[in-house]
């Protein structure tokens, strides 16, 4: 019977209908995105660190290929880490906003104006 109502509705009946629905669709994903602020966290590193550490074969290809990554918020520890592991990949990396880290432990964020 609704399959019925379909076939009956004319074009302009069915695109409002279609139209409705990809309405709803990008409100709930843009609502899901606007309440959940983990999802664009600056605390949410471990990607980058991935991405430094254990970079996947198409990112290797994309980096031979001149692609440069900014990497965000990244310890200095973290960065001297990379500078001695990763050499050969420094072409294709950028660092902003680096904490530094003292010698007692504590992160402080330098404003490098980027």
């Amino acid at each position: 019977m609704v399959m019925s109502k379909v076939i009956e509705m004319d074009f302009d009946e069915r695109y409002a209908v279609m139209n409705l629905r990809g309405i709803t669709a990008t409100t709930i994903t843009l609502g899901s995105l606007i309440w959940n602020p983990g999802a664009f966290s600056a605390e949410n590193k471990d990607w980058q660190l991935a991405m430094l550490f254990e970079p996947s074969a198409a990112q290797r290809k994309v980096e031979q290929r001149g692609r440069v990554f900014i990497y965000d918020g990244i310890k200095s520890t973290d960065v001297q880490r990379v500078m001695d592991s990763q050499f050969h990949r420094l072409d294709s990396m950028m660092f902003i906003r680096t904490q530094s880290v003292s010698a007692d432990g504590n992160v402080e964020s330098e404003d490098d104006d980027c």
